[in-house]
Order: C-alpha cells, then structure tokens, then sequence
C-alpha cells in the first residue's frame, strides 16, 4: 500500500507529538502508562483536527477527515514508542 506524501507528513507530525506529549507527561510523573499514552495520543489526534479546521478557513485549502486520521495514528504509535523506551534511556 503506498501512502500519499502529504499523510506521511500528518503521520510524522503526530508521532512528534505523541513522544513529546510522552516524555512531558513522565517527566512530571503523570499517572500510569497506559494513561500517558491515551493523553499524549489525543493531543496528537486533537492537533490533526485543528489543523483540518484551520484548513476549513484558509482559502486555496481542502478538508481531510483521513489528514486527522494519519495524525492521530502517529500519535499512538510514537507515545506507544516513547512509553517502552523511556525506562533505556534513563539508565
């Protein structure tokens, strides 16, 4: 299956998201794991929506429903990522 340029952008903007939201949340000790990781992946997935709605309002851009799909995706898997990789890096 090939992914289009443009999603593989939404979906390396919420992996970015997701690791980053993972290592605030543990760093200020943020409940469980699994918690972080609901968090961090709605802040990537609430991140894709606001860019589809600004989208909405600027002129010359279209609407995805799937660019707030991709970015929610790369969510889960980059706070999923950083959840079973922050205990390496901390030794």
């Amino acid at each position: 299956m090939k992914i289009a340029p443009d999603k593989k952008l939404h979906l390396i903007a919420g992996l970015l998201v997701g690791v980053a939201a993972v290592f605030v949340l543990t760093k200020y000790g943020f409940a469980t794991k699994e918690q972080r990781i609901f968090v961090a992946s709605m802040a990537a997935f609430l991140v894709g929506v606001g860019k589809e709605i600004k989208d909405k309002f600027t002129p010359g851009s279209t609407v995805d429903v799937m660019d707030a799909v991709y970015t929610g995706g790369g969510g889960v898997v980059g706070s999923v990522a950083a959840t079973f990789l922050i205990p390496f890096l901390n030794n």
